[in-house]
This record gives structure tokens, C-alpha cells and sequence, in this order.
């Protein structure tokens, strides 16, 4: 039984983790080339790991089901709690303002090719009411909905990587222009942030310590595995500088789409069109739907609107949640249009405090500075000594991106 669970919770983490982000990596990563960018992913999964396991052996510190924002206020206490609830509500709206801004831009050009304008505020809104509707009947609609949707993501990944990688370039592969490996950093922890649904797996896993760490550490290198293959294929087709380049999607911010036509444009043919094409679009979706979900009933909780076992939520609940998980990211995407890799890499502010920063402090605290320390089933190796390293590391990244965002500003 546990073994099937564990397969389960494997899987649960990966799915988790792949998402729309990795439509950005290929043009955030370009100019240090495959190589150097490889070695940037490594270093964030392993930091990624480390937190998700820090994550794990507090959680397993507490007795019953605990949440991250309820570890957190029970831990550091009610301004602990605040700033993880802010840093929360923060990130999933910069994740809707990243997919609703790349859901909308393929939007746009499926009507193009049928010769129909539509101005983004048009096409953004038909996209929100279409999402509102879907959540708007419940979770169960959603998860029905997602299935096909992730089969089509997977059917489509594994077409468009079997027929791109006999056209890779290793000449490309091997060059690189800069190496700032940091830079990446924001954005590629963005798309390891699994640690979400740790504190749900350690119920789903019955508190094995065991169980969990393997299945963070074999959940986390499958994304790791197929992001790199997408990196490979990317960086190793599409030129750093020249038309269909890298450079072209930075200078006119990428919407979500640039990667996926860069790669209908230089390789053609109906296998790669197709294929590339949908699996953005599958990504996207699957991402939306998924943090849309997360977003309404986090909402939920922090208006107090619980549902019970024989009633759910009234009509007018639905609809003010929606309005809430909706609005204010619509409001963004159209008065301030960041590029999509740009709001990703922003939302890695919220997942280095989120999932790497508070981690840390409540293992530190637990171990440490706690009057009734509870016993720990499972401690993470390394001491007071990979605890800091993990905190400068993730303070870096936060650091990293604030200072991009105020000497780079978006337009």
C-alpha cells in the first residue's frame, strides 16, 4: 500500500511542478547556453530539495494535519503567519497574471488565422469568464476538465521533443555569451515550486519519513529531466541573436507564445507546428486552472466561507470569490504588461520566502530556540551550517529580483 501511495505522491509532485513556467526558461536561460544553464537547474533543485525537506521535518514535528500557513504561525508566530499568507496570496496572483496573460495571447492568434481582431481587454475577459465558469461549478468540473488537458500537455511534450531533437544544433548546445548563472535563479525556482502540497502528502503518506523523502526527491527530478530535455531542444534550434532568436522574444517581451513559434518558424513542418503550438497552450491551461483552483479556495479560507459535508458554497459565495481571484490580476495583466518570463521570474520572490526562507526558520526554530522542543521523527542533515547556507541562498534570489525589478523596470 505504501508503495502504491508513493508512486502516487511522485507523480502528484511532478505534476505540480510542470507547469506554464517552463515556456519561459528557454529565453531566461539563453544567453549561458546549455551547459552552464544545466548547472543553474541543478543548483536550484538541489536548494529546492533541501527546502521541501526542511518543509517535511516540521511538519512531522506537529501532530494532526497542518498547513503551511498554519506551521508557520504556529511556529514564528502571528507576524510569521502574516507575512507567509501575503507571500501566498502574492504568488498565485503573479502566477494568474503570467497565464492569463499567455492563455490570452494564443487566444489572439487562433482568431487571427481565422482573420478576427480582438483587442486584449476583449480577449482576456472571455478567457476569465470561461475559467470563472469552470470554477465556478467546483472542483469536481475542474479535475474532469484537467485530466485531458494533461494528457494532451504529455502527448503533445513527447511529440514535439522525439520530432525537434534530430534538428538540435550541438555547435549551439556547447556556445554561450554570458555567464551569470544567478540571474536564471528567480525563475527556475519558480518552476521546482512543488512544496505546496508537501504538507498534504505527509496525511496521504501516513508520516513515513521514509516514503516522503523519496518522494520528493524522485517527484522533483522528473520536471527536472523534462525541463532540461525542453532546454536542450530550445537552445539548441533557436539562435541567440538574428531573426527567430532569443534576443527578438526579450526585445518584445514574451507573451507565453515566442518560444513555440520560434520553433514552428525555423524547423516547420505539420508535426512540429502542431505539436509545440498545443503543448504551450496545454501548459498554460493546466497551470490556470490549477492556481486558479488554489487561489478560490485560499480566498475561501481567509473570508471564512467553509463549506460543509452536506452544503456547499451559496451562489453569491462563488461569485464574490471569483471576483476576488479574478479581478485584481486582470487589473494588473492590463494596466501594468510585464512580460510573461518577467512576472515568473518576479513570482520567485514569493516562492524563495514561501518555500525557502520560512522553511528554514521554523527547522531553526524547532531545533534550536523552541522552550518544549517536540520530538523530530526526521531531521534534515547538515546542522546550523546548510540551514544558514540555505537562507543566504534564498535571501540572494529574493535580493536578486527585487534589485532587477527596480533597476530594470518593465515597461
Amino acid at each position: 500500500m505504501i508503495q502504491n501511495k508513493t508512486i502516487g505522491a511522485i507523480l502528484l509532485i511532478a505534476g505540480t511542478a510542470i507547469g506554464a513556467g517552463m515556456l519561459a526558461l528557454p529565453i531566461n536561460t539563453a544567453p549561458n547556453g546549455f551547459i552552464l544553464s544545466a548547472l543553474a537547474f541543478l543548483i536550484c533543485w538541489f536548494f529546492m530539495i533541501i527546502a521541501a525537506l526542511l518543509l517535511i521535518e516540521v511538519n512531522l514535528r506537529f501532530k494532526g494535519e497542518k498547513d503551511l500557513i498554519s506551521m508557520v504561525g504556529a511556529t514564528l508566530g502571528l507576524w510569521g503567519k502574516v507575512i507567509a499568507c501575503i507571500a501566498y496570496l502574492l504568488l498565485l496572483y503573479a502566477l494568474i497574471c503570467a497565464y492569463l496573460q499567455g492563455s490570452s495571447a494564443w487566444f489572439t492568434k487562433i482568431l487571427e488565422e481565422f482573420n478576427i481582431s480582438a483587442p486584449p481587454l476583449l480577449s482576456i475577459s472571455i478567457l476569465v469568464l470561461v475559467f470563472s465558469t469552470i470554477i465556478f461549478y467546483g472542483t469536481a468540473a475542474v479535475e474532469y476538465l484537467n485530466r485531458y488537458l494533461v494528457l494532451g500537455l504529455v502527448i503533445t511534450y513527447m511529440i514535439m521533443i522525439s520530432s525537434s531533437l534530430p534538428k538540435v544544433e550541438y555547435p549551439k548546445i556547447a556556445a554561450w555569451q554570458s555567464a551569470n548563472l544567478s540571474y536564471t535563479f528567480p525563475l527556475i525556482i519558480t518552476a521546482f515550486g512543488f512544496s505546496v502540497i508537501l504538507p498534504s502528502l505527509t496525511s496521504y503518506l501516513d508520516r513515513n519519513a521514509k516514503a516522503l523523502r523519496y518522494a520528493i526527491i524522485v517527484g522533483s527530478f522528473i520536471p527536472l529531466v523534462i525541463y532540461l530535455l525542453w532546454e536542450f531542444v530550445a537552445l539548441g534550434i533557436i539562435p541567440v541573436t538574428g531573426p527567430n532568436s532569443f534576443q527578438t522574444l526579450v526585445e518584445h517581451h514574451d507573451n507565453g507564445t515566442g518560444v513555440a513559434i520560434a520553433l514552428e518558424r525555423l524547423i516547420g513542418g505539420n508535426w512540429i507546428t502542431q505539436s509545440s503550438r498545443w503543448f504551450a497552450i496545454f501548459a498554460i491551461l493546466t497551470s490556470l486552472l490549477g492556481v486558479s483552483l488554489s487561489l478560490f479556495h485560499f480566498l475561501a479560507d481567509g473570508f471564512r466561507m467553509h463549506k460543509t459535508a452536506t452544503q456547499s458554497f451559496s451562489t453569491y459565495q462563488r461569485l464574490l470569490l471569483l471576483i476576488f481571484t479574478y479581478l485584481p490580476p486582470l487589473l494588473i495583466v492590463l494596466i501594468y504588461p510585464a512580460g510573461f518570463g518577467k512576472i515568473l521570474s518576479f513570482a520567485g520572490i514569493f516562492v524563495a520566502v514561501l518555500l525557502g526562507i520560512l522553511p528554514a526558520l521554523m527547522a531553526w526554530y524547532h531545533r534550536y530556540h523552541s522552550e518544549k522542543p517536540s520530538k523530530a521523527s526526521y531531521q534534515v542533515f547538515g546542522g546550523k551550517v546548510l540551514l544558514i547556507i540555505v537562507m543566504i541562498f534564498f535571501c540572494y534570489i529574493t535580493y536578486l529580483e527585487i534589485a532587477s525589478c527596480l533597476v530594470y523596470p518593465s515597461p
